[in-house]
């Protein structure tokens, strides 16, 4: 078994479109990636690049200034005809800076949230009391290298780790199937996993 930190923003086209303005029609982006569906999405919710140098050709895992999992249609179906479950896709407008939509992109919101960090064997830093949110004391704030429970893996292709939601991991599935359909936006370094 093998398992990958996907690396958003690597392995992109040149002039890769970046959207820079959003409205996701009252919905706070920071309600996505927190491991539970969304029920109540607008589906006109749009994101737009409008700047000339980032109104390039899309990746598949679409550059944004939000840093959201933004999957093309094509990687979409590559996932489902890979069986690879957990995520909840949110249809999305995407435009171009001339008000063009870029066809059928969805949010991936991640629901695969397990406990999977090996917090012994890990390297990593957590907030300090000097933090001026005291709900984030004593959690991870950056990690240095990640090891992940091989044995906390089982039945997942795609999670976000509950002790550091912001990075995304995929197993050796999910990486085989975004390489063979010539995917991109995403690039992979693997992680080491202990028992």
């Amino acid at each position: 078994m093998r398992w990958y930190w996907a690396l958003q923003w690597a392995n992109s086209l040149s002039y890769a479109y970046c959207s820079d303005k959003h409205d996701f029609k009252g919905l706070s982006e920071n309600a996505i990636g927190t491991g539970l569906p969304i029920h109540n999405w607008d589906s006109t919710a749009w994101i737009q690049s409008t700047d000339p140098e980032c109104d390039g050709p899309p990746d598949d895992v679409l550059q944004n200034h939000l840093g959201l999992k933004i999957y093309s249609p094509k990687l979409k179906k590559v996932l489902e005809l890979a069986n690879v479950s957990g995520i909840q896709y949110l249809p999305l407008k995407v435009r171009h800076r001339s008000g063009d939509e870029i066809l059928d992109y969805s949010i991936a919101n991640i629901l695969n949230l397990p406990s999977v960090v090996d917090l012994v064997k890990s390297d990593y830093s957590v907030f300090m009391p000097d933090d001026p949110i005291k709900e984030r004391w004593g959690t991870i704030s950056s990690v240095h290298r990640m090891v992940l429970r091989q044995k906390d893996l089982s039945g997942f292709d795609i999670i976000l780790p509950k002790e550091f939601p912001e990075s995304v991991y995929v197993s050796e599935k999910f990486k085989r199937a975004f390489e063979a359909a010539n995917c991109t936006g995403y690039g992979f370094q693997e992680v080491p996993l202990s028992d």
